[in-house]
């Protein structure tokens, strides 16, 4: 269980030489809440996976230099899943690898889907619209941990 504050977007830059001038940037705040299960092995490494639901706080989007924000909207929640990998460096510290995927569209698609080509026939059935996949790294301290104290010797 966790809280923490979270910059998720997008970014395409034009690639001038291949004649694409396209430039779009969509910047998305979020105060996530994930909870995850922890399974720990040989002592050191651990795996998690989990839920995470997320709030949109506030957003913005610009399109070929032009501000689009609030034009179109974006859902105020997210649900994703997680799932990382990490190694406990000491009792009090630990760094994890974390996925984060959103399980249903952060917006949908506006206008007719039906014009959009679906290569492999199932996902023609699934969310349609943008989704968030996070690739983060994380340095965690745990707060309240008390020190062994050491016996005095007599």
């Amino acid at each position: 269980l966790g809280i923490y504050f979270s910059q998720k977007g997008s970014k395409h830059n034009p690639d001038i030489i291949n004649g694409d001038y396209r430039n779009l940037k969509i910047n998305l705040n979020y105060i996530d809440m994930p909870v995850s299960v922890f399974f720990l092995f040989y002592k050191k490494f651990f795996v998690t996976a989990g839920l995470s639901v997320a709030y949109l706080v506030s957003f913005s989007e610009y399109e070929n230099y032009t501000n689009y924000t609030g034009v179109y909207s974006f859902n105020k929640f997210e649900l994703g899943a997680n799932g990382g990998i990490g190694y406990v460096v000491s009792p009090e510290w630990s760094i994890e690898l974390r996925n984060l995927n959103s399980v249903l569209p952060i917006r949908t698609y506006n206008g007719n889907n039906a014009s959009i080509y679906y290569p492999r026939f199932w996902q023609e059935y699934l969310p349609k619209g943008m989704f968030n996949n996070v690739v983060s790294l994380f340095l965690s301290y745990k707060l309240g941990q008390e020190k062994k104290k050491s016996e005095p010797k007599s």
